[in-house]
């Protein structure tokens, strides 16, 4: 089953810095989900690779990720988000 979102792209800093525009996930209908699902997928056998796996879905776990205007409920969805991802990120180093 693959799953589709809508991903908007922030405007980026207005500042004039050269920051990239960042993708912003709307706010799921469930924040903090009871169950949890077990995925198996392969991922290259590169040090570099698990980095950049890891850097990129740590992106789930900054507030600044899901929606406009940040709120809450943004908060609460990271904060959901970065307990996942640590607890995965233990169980990932423990089987190294």
């Amino acid at each position: 089953m693959l799953l589709k979102t809508h991903v908007k792209r922030s405007k980026g800093n207005k500042m004039g810095t050269n920051n990239p525009k960042r993708e912003v996930l709307p706010l799921p209908d469930v924040l903090a989900p009871v169950n949890t699902i077990c995925w198996c997928i392969e991922l290259p056998d590169d040090e570099q690779h698990l980095a950049a796996f890891w850097g990129a879905l740590s992106a789930l776990g900054k507030r600044y990720s899901w929606g406009k205007p940040l709120t809450a409920d943004s908060e609460v969805v990271a904060s959901y988000w970065r307990t996942l991802i640590q607890s995965n990120m233990e169980s990932f180093e423990d089987v190294e």
